[in-house]
């Protein structure tokens, strides 16, 4: 499904990504964990298409993509959801769910269906269909991004530290529902985290970034059971 093979990376003159290679299969859930300037951000948005690489490659469905805009990726079933989840505030959750796939030209009578299956998935949309974006909680927010990515049926969907800023019990509600939805779609899934015991419970393999470079990388099992280790690499 994805394959980055020895992936440099970096903002004008500072290298960011040393020479990453990793491999993610079509359905796995994997997690890339790191402290903050690690460089796990920055991956996703090579991937996604915001930052060409400096060398190495990104190989996507067997085809390499550094030079593929990222609009044409997400027309590809690549989605990236940030961590600021850039929803459209002063729209109404059912017109963001709109603007999902609207773009792909589909339908309008197919558009709806699509919003139906979203709003059985996430009941908590239903509810605040009418109101605006910019009203809903952080937990709600964050539903709404990943409902609004589904829209246009991807294939690899790309998080970017889903559970920064939610409180406990909207952690454990929104990866409840995210696991059941991924699972019942077969999607490939990779999630970057800075919360250990979030990201580990998530995924079947985890990869551990320091300082541009990948310092672990184990099934989440093993990684659990190392998570003083995990720290160390943190810098906790």
């Amino acid at each position: 499904m994805l394959v980055l093979e020895d992936l440099y990376l970096g903002y004008g003159p500072v290298d960011v990504i040393k020479g990453i290679s990793l491999e993610v299969t079509p359905g796995e859930v994997v997690c890339i964990l790191g402290g903050n300037g690690s460089g796990k951000s920055t991956i996703l948005k090579a991937v996604a298409g915001f930052l060409t690489p400096q060398s190495g490659e990104v190989r996507y469905e067997g085809r390499v993509v550094n030079d593929v805009p990222a609009h044409r990726r997400w027309h590809e079933g690549l989605v990236y959801i940030p961590q600021d989840r850039r929803l459209f505030g002063r729209k109404t959750v059912y017109e963001n769910l709109e603007l999902g796939c609207l773009s792909r030209g589909e339908p309008r009578a197919q558009v709806k269906g699509r919003i139906e299956e979203m709003l059985e998935h996430f009941p908590v949309l239903r509810e605040k269909s009418r109101l605006k974006a910019l009203t809903l909680s952080g937990g709600e927010q964050q539903t709404l991004a990943l409902a609004r990515a589904l829209m246009g049926s991807p294939r690899l969907i790309l998080l970017d530290e889903p559970s920064a800023g939610l409180a406990p019990v909207w952690i454990e509600r929104l990866f409840e529902v995210m696991q059941r939805v991924i699972a019942e779609l077969a999607l490939t899934v990779i999630i970057v985290e800075q919360n250990i015991h979030v990201g580990l419970d998530f995924a079947e393999r985890g990869f551990v970034i320091q300082n541009g470079v990948i310092a672990l990388e184990e099934s989440s099992a093993t990684l659990r059971g190392s998570e003083d280790l995990i720290r160390s690499y943190l810098g906790g």
